[in-house]
C-alpha cells in the first residue's frame, strides 16, 4: 500500500527504504538474489541520530519545515557514502504527518473502485486523527485504503470494514520537493504501519499461519503504531498517541537486553521446514507497575483489540511482536506483554534475508553475537520500517 505511485524496474536492487523517525533516520536496502526470486540479500543499512526534534516542533510550522529540511540533508549525506545502490527511495511518512483510520462503509458502495473511494471520503469528513486537529478536508488529502474483508452491521446496514490512510497534499508536496532538492528519486510514499507488516508478512505465508493473528506494536518516541494481521493480511492499524515515555530512555544502548532464553525463541522463524507452529514465548516477569504512561499505552492497545473483536469476533492472538527503538528495552516489552496477557517476542526484521554480514552495517548497531545460536545476526527492531519499505517493493505493484 503506497500513498504515491512508484515505478519498479527490472533491476534486482529494490528501492531504498527511508524511515524518518523522531530521534533517528534509518535507511535500508535489499536486492533479489535472482530476478523473479523471493530470496533477498541485504545491500546496506545506515542509521543516524537526529536530536533536537522536540525543539523544532515547538517552534510551530516554521520549525516543522526546518526539521524536515534538516532530515533530508541528513538523508542526502547518508546516500553519498555509496553504501547503497542507486538513489531510488521509498519514504515512510512520519506518524505525525499522516493518519490511519478504521472505517465502516455500506456494502452497497462496493461496486466500483470509485464508489469505494467516494464512500471512504464521505466517512472521513467527520473524523479527526492525532495529526488532524480539525475535520479532514478530503479534497486536500491524499487518501488510500485497504479492505479487510470483515462485514459489520451498523444502524441496520451491512457494512465493510476499511482502513484508510492519508496525508495532506501540502505535506506530500513538501516531501516530494525536499526529496528533489536532496537529489533523491522518489519511488513512493508509504506509512509506517504498512511498512511494518510488509517487513514481517513474508515470514507468515505458510498455510499454518493464514488463520493466526499477530499483533505488531512499534514503540516510537512520539507515537506507537499498532498493526493486527491475520497471517500476512492487515486487519487493523492505528497510530496511538500513548508511548512508553521515559521508559524509552532506560536502554540508551543500541544493544538489546537479552532474556534468558535461546535466541531463536524470540524470532519469527522463516524456514518452511521449521516446526508447524512458531516458537511461543510467554513473558512471565512480574515487575512493579511502570509509570502512568505505560498504563495509558496498555489501555489504548486494549481498546484497539476490543474494537477488532467487535468487528471480526476474533479474540485469540498468537503473539505480540515488538518493534521500534523502544523494543530494545526488554523489561518494558516484558511488562507490556504480561499486561496484555499475550505471548510476545522482539521482532528481528533481518530474519530470512541472506548474506547480512556481507553488507555495510552501522558499527554502532552491531551487537556481540557470541552467545547467539545464529552468530553474526544483529538484533535491530528499529530497522523494521526501513527494511519493510524496501522488502515490500518486491511484492507490491505500483499503486
Amino acid at each position: 500500500m503506497s500513498l504515491a505511485a512508484r515505478h519498479l524496474t527490472g533491476s534486482p536492487h529494490l528501492p531504498i527504504g527511508v524511515d524518518i523517525g523522531s530521534s533517528s533516520i534509518t535507511l535500508a536496502q535489499v536486492r533479489l538474489v535472482e530476478r523473479g526470486s523471493k530470496d533477498m540479500r541485504l545491500v546496506a543499512v545506515d542509521t543516524v541520530k537526529t536530536p533536537g526534534f522536540e525543539e523544532n516542533i515547538a517552534a510551530g510550522p516554521s520549525g516543522h519545515q526546518a526539521d524536515r529540511r534538516r532530515r533530508f540533508a541528513e538523508i542526502h549525506e547518508m546516500l553519498s557514502h555509496n553504501r547503497f545502490h542507486g538513489r531510488k527511495c521509498i519514504i515512510a511518512l512520519p506518524a505525525r504527518d499522516c493518519f490511519v483510520q478504521p472505517l465502516s462503509i455500506p456494502r452497497e458502495c462496493l461496486e466500483t473502485p470509485q464508489d469505494i473511494q467516494n464512500a471512504v471520503n464521505w466517512e472521513l469528513q467527520d473524523k479527526a486523527e492525532m495529526f488532524f486537529d480539525h475535520p479532514i478536508d478530503v479534497q486536500n488529502t491524499v487518501i488510500q485504503h485497504i479492505m479487510t474483508g470483515h462485514e459489520v452491521y451498523e444502524d441496520g446496514l451491512s457494512k465493510e470494514e476499511v482502513i484508510a490512510f492519508g496525508v495532506s497534499r501540502d505535506i506530500a508536496s513538501e516531501y516530494l520537493k525536499l526529496a528533489r532538492d536532496a537529489k533523491i528519486k522518489i519511488a513512493g510514499l508509504n506509512v509506517e504501519s504498512c511498512a511494518i507488516l510488509e517487513c514481517f508478512s513474508r515470514l507468515l505465508r505458510r498455510s499454518a499461519d493464514m488463520d493466526r493473528s499477530y499483533l505488531f506494536v512499534d514503540l516510537g518516541v512520539t507515537s506507537t503504531q499498532v498493526v493486527l494481521s491475520c497471517g500476512p493480511k492487515m486487519e487493523f492499524a492505528r497510530n496511538l498517541t500513548a508511548t512508553i515515555g521515559q521508559a524509552f530512555e532506560e536502554t540508551d544502548s543500541p544493544e538489546p537486553q537479552e532474556a534468558e532464553m535461546d535466541a531463536d525463541d524470540q524470532e519469527l522463524h522463516p524456514s518452511p521446514d521449521a516446526e508447524d507452529q512458531l516458537a511461543s514465548v510467554v513473558f512471565e516477569s512480574q515487575q512493579e507497575e511502570e509509570a502512568d504512561c505505560l498504563s495509558d499505552l496498555v489501555a489504548q492497545i486494549s481498546q484497539c483489540l476490543e474494537y477488532v473483536e467487535s468487528v471480526s469476533g476474533k479474540k485469540d492472538i498468537d503473539r505480540v511482536v515488538f518493534t521500534g527503538g523502544g523494543a530494545y528495552n526488554q523489561g518494558v516489552c516484558n511488562e507490556l506483554a504480561v499486561r496484555l496477557g499475550l505471548s510476545g517476542q522482539i521482532g528481528n526484521p533481518l530474519l530470512g534475508i541472506k548474506d547480512i554480514n556481507l553488507a555495510p552495517l552501522p558499527r554502532a548497531t552491531m551487537e556481540d553475537t557470541s552467545n547467539h545460536s545464529k552468530p553474526g545476526t544483529p538484533r535491530c527492531p528499529d530497522w523494521s520500517v526501513a527494511l519493510g519499505l524496501s522488502v515490500g517493493a518486491s511484492i507490491e505493484t505500483a499503486a
